[in-house]
């Protein structure tokens, strides 16, 4: 289904171009579009060419070469355990049987990064095959107007605040550190 691709193209398509800051190449394996929000956020949004299995060498990789940590990370997925039209945001923790996640999590040898969890519902049958070609099946016009009129919405203002929440942290920080500099001038 590739809701987490979905809305990635979604945000970066309508709202992306203007302000679209070209300097860097990602590498072949990789599409990226760096931006900068109006309050002068910086935001990437990437999505992978690779197999979603392995998603986690790639997301390594552009930690490395951005020197970012695992806690300036959120990625965007599908999710079988809720209903086309719920968006949930989680903090960390398990990858919850999705195999990309999982990829991510063995990479970063970590479960802490964020998660916008876009649900897609889960087919009536539960055996393996079904599941593969129900996750990798497309989007049908139905789901695909309620991602984008109801989930992608959804997400976005969950990124918004993932990204706002870090914004007030990395100000706290740099305020307690020029306190503390001043305290021992």
């Amino acid at each position: 289904m590739e809701a987490g691709v979905n809305l990635i193209e979604a945000l970066w398509i309508p709202t992306m171009p203007a302000q679209l800051n070209r300097h860097f190449t990602p590498p072949p394996t990789e599409r990226a579009a760096t931006a900068v929000h109006p309050e002068q956020w910086r935001v990437t949004l990437m999505t992978g060419r690779c197999n979603m299995n392995n998603s986690g060498r790639p997301v390594a990789r552009i930690l490395k070469l951005w020197q970012l940590t695992p806690q300036q990370l959120v990625v965007a997925h599908d999710d079988m355990e809720r209903p086309v039209g719920k968006v949930s945001l989680k903090e960390s923790g398990s990858a919850n049987g999705h195999n990309g996640i999982k990829s991510i999590i063995n990479e970063l040898q970590t479960d802490q990064f964020h998660r916008i969890r876009i649900g897609i519902d889960r087919p009536n049958e539960r055996d393996a095959g079904t599941v593969s070609r129900y996750v990798l099946a497309g989007i049908g016009p139905p789901d695909k107007r309620a991602l984008e009129n109801i989930s992608f919405p959804l997400a976005f203002s969950e990124l918004m605040a993932v990204i706002s929440q870090r914004e007030k942290e990395m100000a706290q920080a740099s305020s307690a550190a020029k306190e503390s500099h001043g305290a021992t001038a």
